[in-house]
């Protein structure tokens, strides 16, 4: 917030910032807004002026309808207590402008539905529906690779729930596994999934690493609020893998609108022509679980990639997850890909380099 830092004066007038903005529900400026907010998205106009008051307390907002609620909920003096007030405005408020451009109103409308919503009618809950974002990558399907091959990386997006009576749905462990080659196109080459507890988990991405070897670079991403502890154990045991590859870990984010940032990458380079799926044996392998329906990886890309970006409860995001990991890690993984002598030749030379001078020791493979 630069401009609050920079909002003080020594002439004594008091300090003040005012703004305006277009509605936007994913803005921090929601939370200041939420009391105003009905729940068709649009402002309760009968509340416009309306003074809030906010203080922080261990990184947050406490707020409150008066100075003292504040006060008395996060412990801060007076001169440490602010106020907010919003004022909801509509087009039809600046008849200037309707004045001026009698087609303003046709024009919000020829821009869509989402705009339209937020311009002309302050609606805070409109979003773009961004539902099928990847499921072109379905159509996107080669037998071998167009170029060649030069970096391979697998990415986890973990889960740790077995399906049981009370959660008979949960989230999938998954690990992507990308290839990229010269001319830039990236391919998903691999896929392997689990519902398991922590231990399943880590059994299936340790035998993994090892089926991948050490040419392929391991990833996986790490909740940044919760699980570090956790993600330690599977990095340590990930380096010391006997023929796995350089580890790599990611913080990421839980909320939906972090998951399309992590996956616009993904999208963008399929919207360009360059990201397949590469056909192979792995697209019929099935995944079944005990009382569960059997499925191939086929099905489950199609199942995951097909609905996301979604909050419908049901519809999953792992695949999803870990293909934008992958994505990621393959464009910066320090692996190279060539013949049996160069590959083993690479892995010693990146070995080398990352224990060189006490350096953070990430590659997995034989020290």
């Amino acid at each position: 917030m630069v401009l609050v830092l920079c909002n003080r004066s020594t002439c004594g007038a008091p300090c003040f910032i005012r703004w305006t903005c277009n509605p936007d529900p994913d803005h921090p400026l929601r939370e200041f807004v939420e009391p105003w907010i009905l729940p068709d998205g649009t402002a309760d106009q009968s509340k416009s002026g309306a003074i809030r008051f906010f203080a922080m307390l261990d990184g947050r907002r406490v707020w409150g309808d008066t100075r003292q609620e504040v006060a008395e909920a996060s412990g801060r003096p007076d001169d440490e207590i602010y106020e907010f007030s919003y004022v909801p405005a509509l087009v039809e408020h600046n008849q200037i402008l309707l004045d001026a451009d009698p087609h303003y109103v046709g024009k919000l409308a020829m821009l869509g539905p989402v705009i339209e919503r937020q311009h002309r009618y302050g609606d805070w809950n409109a979003k773009p529906v961004l539902r099928g974002l990847l499921k072109d990558l379905l159509t996107r399907v080669v037998d071998k690779p167009l170029a060649t091959i030069v970096a391979r990386a697998r990415f986890y997006d973990m889960a740790h729930t077995e399906p049981h009576p009370g959660t008979p749905d949960p989230d999938y462990t998954a690990g992507a596994r990308m290839e990229l080659d010269t001319a830039g196109n990236i391919y998903l080459a691999g896929l392997v999934v689990c519902r398991k507890e922590g231990p399943g988990v880590l059994e299936l991405m340790l035998g993994t690493a090892a089926l991948d070897g050490p040419m392929v670079a391991q990833g996986f991403w790490v909740d940044p609020s919760a699980g570090k502890s956790w993600a330690g154990v599977v990095e340590e045991k990930l380096r010391r893998a006997p023929r796995g590859g350089p580890v790599t870990s990611y913080p990421c984010g839980n909320r939906l609108n972090q998951k399309i940032d992590h996956a616009n990458p993904v999208a963008e380079h399929l919207r360009q022509g360059k990201l397949f799926i590469l056909a192979g044996p792995w697209l019929e392998v099935v995944y079944a679980e005990a009382g569960g329906q059997s499925r191939t990886m086929l099905d489950l890309i199609r199942g995951h990639v097909g609905s996301f970006p979604s909050e419908k409860a049901g519809d999953k995001d792992d695949i999803v997850d870990a293909m934008s990991g992958a994505f990621r890690l393959v464009g910066e993984a320090r692996v190279v890909v060539g013949s049996p002598r160069e590959t083993a030749a690479a892995a010693q030379q990146i070995a080398r380099e990352r224990l060189r001078g006490g350096q953070r020791s990430d590659y997995g493979g034989r020290r």
